[in-house]
């Protein structure tokens, strides 16, 4: 995982190192309910509930989420999470 400050907000990087996505199921991976298909035919678990969950929370607070596939060289995906930077507060005390 990797944090930084990027583009006027800050960057979640999480990366691994499995087989990756194929290329037509990345934008699909955060849609409610969609679940991958293997090419062997074996059950890859889970709802596809979590990262459409994770889409949602993410657009309600300006931000996005995407999905890459490492590389040739490299295994793994890259999902990577952006927020806007928070305008800063008005720390004046203002009379009620």
């Amino acid at each position: 995982m990797r944090l930084e400050a990027a583009q006027g907000g800050y960057a979640l990087t999480v990366l691994d190192h499995g087989p990756g996505l194929p290329d037509d199921q990345l934008e699909r991976v955060f849609e409610p309910f969609h679940r991958l298909t293997t090419t062997d035919g074996t059950d890859p678990g889970g709802t596809g509930l979590g990262l459409a969950i994770a889409a949602r929370v993410m657009r309600a607070h300006g931000g996005s989420i995407t999905a890459h596939n490492r590389g040739k060289d490299t295994r793994g995906l890259e999902v990577r999470l952006w927020w806007p930077a928070a305008e800063p507060a008005d720390t004046r005390l203002t009379p009620t």
